[in-house]
């Protein structure tokens, strides 16, 4: 595994998108990530991914995935080769939700109030064996 993070960040209210689009199959995870979180998102408490878990559940013909704090669970569509993925940040709700291909799949994550109004979040992504193009 391969981690990405922004090096600019969103804190306050507001709600902000990225996308991208996987060029590779392998095992992407796309989110969002404070400064402080593992490189590897998914894997703490101040990443929040969707996509593949460990083992690539998310991407072989299963249901996609979500992981935060190594917890995984069934979230949304798997993804292939040629996907857009569109990454939600919503601070005025304290939510994170994702579009494959421009299918809203619903809030993923509802953040602690905590984290939402004093963290910084950061655009992020951890591969393996995967391209992505941001």
């Amino acid at each position: 595994w391969q981690g990405v993070r922004a090096n600019k960040g969103i804190i306050g209210h507001g709600k902000y998108y990225y996308e991208v689009k996987l060029l590779e199959n392998g095992l992407p995870r796309i989110g969002w990530s404070t400064e402080d979180a593992d490189l590897i998102l998914g894997t703490d408490s101040l990443g929040f991914g969707y996509g593949a878990d460990h083992e690539g559940f998310g991407i072989n013909h299963q249901q996609g995935k979500k992981m935060t704090n190594d917890i995984i669970d069934n979230f949304g569509l798997s993804l292939q080769e040629g996907d857009i993925v569109t990454s939600i940040l919503d601070l005025d709700n304290c939510e994170m939700s994702f579009l494959k291909n421009g299918e809203m799949m619903g809030p993923a994550y509802k953040l602690p109030h905590t984290l939402c109004y004093t963290k910084g979040f950061f655009p992020a992504a951890a591969m393996k064996n995967s391209a992505l193009d941001f």
